[in-house]
């Protein structure tokens, strides 16, 4: 479950109520009081939180909330699991973004607000090689300019954990939909086990919480931006609304969300909704559409 959540507005809510002694009556940095709204709708939904007390407005952790907030934290620290995929994903951006003339110039940069050391560069290196994630030219112990290759595209911008979608049983291929395949075996954005979509029209819990955390990465991202068309906002609103819902079907997400980016068509190539377009590909990606 924890690996599920990494990186997602849960992580950050849990990780940051741990912090304040398990229970706090504010918002977390950064969150409105709706957004505290929303969010505690959706604690409480996957019990992270205690019901009972968050009625008087307080949220207070439960046994398994402590525990995944722990494990989040713990995953952060030197070699700990989150810190390796951060680390790998960071590098896989870094490369990606800056074309550095090489691999070891990444060491210092920051990682989850963390300078990224010597070793963790190192290593982040050797996985991207033998995953054949990157291509370049061996020399001098690091590798000389340095690119993404097909498989380190897809992973770079896959929601998953890199290490997760690597381990799954093999080289990453390209099935041409916006899910990436694992020798044969379908891997989402998060996942219970090995397949994250379900192969019924019920979403599950952890799949519900998902879509609910990237919406509002999505509602975000819209906030800094200037006469959104009412159609877009109203849109992806009911379509939180419906991912709210327990046994949620996938199929009627999916006609909102269509609905969501047929409003969104005119926007493509400007320059102010790049992010949100990402983080659509994101949220298409754990619908399964």
């Amino acid at each position: 479950m924890a690996e599920e959540l990494a990186g997602t507005d849960i992580d950050t809510t849990l990780t940051w109520l741990l912090a304040e002694g398990g229970e706090s009556m504010e918002a977390p940095p950064g969150m409105d009081q709706w957004g505290r709204m929303d969010m505690g709708k959706v604690l409480i939904r996957q019990e992270f939180i205690h019901k009972e007390r968050s009625a008087a407005g307080e949220w207070t952790l439960s046994s398994s909330g402590r525990r995944i907030a722990q494990e989040l934290v713990d995953g952060r620290k030197e070699n700990g699991w989150l810190r390796r995929n951060l680390v790998i994903r960071g590098m896989l951006i870094w490369i990606d973004d800056t074309r550095p003339p090489q691999a070891a110039n990444f060491t210092g940069e920051l990682v989850d607000a963390v300078a990224v050391t010597e070793r963790e560069t190192d290593s982040a290196l050797e996985f991207l090689i033998d995953h054949r994630l990157v291509k370049g030219l061996r020399a001098y112990g690091t590798l000389m300019e340095p690119k993404l290759t097909s498989d380190g595209r897809r992973v770079k911008d896959h929601p998953r954990l890199p290490e997760n979608v690597v381990y799954q049983g093999g080289a990453v291929t390209n099935n041409n939909s916006n899910n990436v395949t694992v020798s044969n075996s379908t891997v989402g954005a998060v996942s219970a086990g090995n397949n994250a979509m379900l192969s019924g029209n019920s979403v599950s819990v952890t799949d519900s919480a998902a879509i609910v955390a990237q919406i509002q990465e999505i509602q975000k991202e819209l906030s800094a931006i200037q006469d959104v068309p009412a159609a877009v906002s109203e849109a992806l609103e009911r379509l939180k609304e419906a991912s709210s819902k327990p046994h949620a079907e996938r199929s009627q997400l999916k006609e909102i969300f269509n609905s969501f980016t047929g409003s969104l068509a005119a926007k493509f190539g400007e320059d102010p909704w790049g992010g949100v377009l990402k983080l659509t590909a994101g949220l298409s990606t754990l619908l399964g559409t």
